[in-house]
């Protein structure tokens, strides 16, 4: 995704299918549509619920600043200007973290009753 800073003192990130060169047009046919081209527009959306900033906004907005974290799926964000605004940014969603209700009293007994079989069959 790219971060974009808005005049407002918003960040947004914009899905790079929104800038991809190649995007037709007309109305895209069935190869783009298969590769994931949009139809082009001269203007850039501006899709509220992509909004980094949330509901607030960074006075004087002068730089952003994005680095990895130690999950994959996560981008730690500073925006810097007057004010000052942090964020944790999943672009992909959360694809590597387990749910809070994963079952892992269950994973535990799965992988003690394999290591128990691998045991008990190695002899044969």
């Amino acid at each position: 995704n790219l971060l974009i800073g808005l005049e407002s003192g918003q960040v947004a990130s914009l899905h790079r299918r929104f800038i991809d060169p190649r995007r037709p047009n007309g109305k895209p046919s069935k190869t783009e549509m298969m590769e994931g081209l949009m139809t082009y527009h001269a203007v850039l959306p501006n899709i509220p619920h992509t909004m980094v900033t949330v509901n607030g906004s960074v006075m004087g907005l002068e730089t952003i600043h994005a680095t990895s974290a130690v999950i994959e799926s996560t981008s730690l964000v500073v925006s810097k200007g007057i004010d000052m605004f942090f964020a944790r940014v999943t672009p992909s969603k959360t694809f590597d973290l387990l749910a809070a209700d994963f079952n892992r009293p269950m994973l535990l007994m799965l992988l003690f009753g394999l290591t128990a079989a691998l045991v008990a069959t190695k002899g044969m």
